[in-house]
């Protein structure tokens, strides 16, 4: 899987990681089948992300899996790949 952050291609290998405010930005499709994983604090969300997956799908995940965890250190909200964590 090749995501973009901040612009820059990212091998399936990389973490994204998330302070307790910042920006997660996806730039590109995926280009093939794999996990995206973000680090929040001692969590780690581990999401699955299929070849073709636009910024937009992979942010609302990203999302999706930070409101559901009521316990993580952030809250969430996501617009047009871009994920913003306060």
């Amino acid at each position: 899987m090749s995501l973009a952050a901040a612009a820059r291609a990212l091998p399936p290998s990389r973490h994204l990681r998330a302070t307790r405010k910042g920006t997660l930005t996806l730039a590109n499709n995926a280009t093939t089948s794999g996990t995206l994983t973000v680090n929040i604090g001692a969590d780690t969300l581990r999401l699955a992300v299929d070849a073709g997956t636009t910024p937009e799908a992979a942010t609302a995940k990203v999302l999706a899996a930070v409101l559901n965890q009521p316990a993580l250190p952030v809250t969430a909200a996501a617009v047009a790949g871009v994920v913003t964590f306060t």
